[in-house]
C-alpha cells in the first residue's frame, strides 16, 4: 500500500499524520518536505519489520516532480485543521489531488485537532462532501 500525504497548505499536519501512519502500518516513510521531520523518526525503527509499501510526506504547495506520488497512491490523505487559511485552501488542495489522482486512487480528508463541542466536524463534513470524499475522525 501507498498512502501519499498531501496538502497545499504548510503546517496541516501532514509529518506528524505521516508518521503516525508509518508506524501504525509499519511502513517506510519517504520524506520529500524540505523540512525532513518524517525521517528523523526513520532511526527507531527496525527496517527487517517493514511491510512491503509507504507512506509518502510531500511538500506544502505544488510541484510537478512529484505528482507521480499522487498518481500512483492508493490513498491520498489530506490533512486539514478547523481554522480558517486551512478550510480556505481545502478546496483547491482537493481538486488539485483528484486531477492528478490515480484511476484507483481513494482520497480522504483527515480532520485534526477536532474539539467533541464544537461544531468543527460539521465544518469539515461540509467540507468534504461537495468532494465525495470520506472524512476520517478518531
Amino acid at each position: 500500500m501507498k498512502i501519499s500525504i498531501y496538502s497545499e497548505k504548510g503546517g496541516a499536519g501532514k509529518s506528524t499524520l505521516a508518521v503516525a501512519l508509518a508506524f501504525a502500518f509499519d511502513l517506510p516513510i519517504i520524506d520529500l518536505d524540505p523540512m525532513q521531520i518524517s525521517s528523523s523518526h526513520l532511526r527507531h525503527r527496525d527496517p527487517a519489520t517493514l511491510k512491503p509499501g509507504c507512506v509518502v510526506d510531500l511538500p506544502a504547495g505544488v510541484d510537478l516532480a512529484h505528482i507521480k506520488h499522487l498518481t500512483n497512491a492508493d490513498l491520498i490523505v489530506i490533512p486539514c485543521r478547523p481554522t480558517w487559511p486551512d478550510l480556505k485552501g481545502l478546496a483547491q488542495t482537493i481538486k488539485y489531488a483528484k486531477a492528478h489522482a490515480g484511476e484507483n486512487t481513494k482520497l480522504a480528508l483527515f480532520a485534526n485537532a477536532i474539539s467533541p463541542k464544537s461544531n468543527d466536524i460539521t465544518l469539515f463534513a461540509e467540507g468534504a462532501a461537495p468532494y465525495g470524499l470520506s472524512l476520517i475522525h478518531i
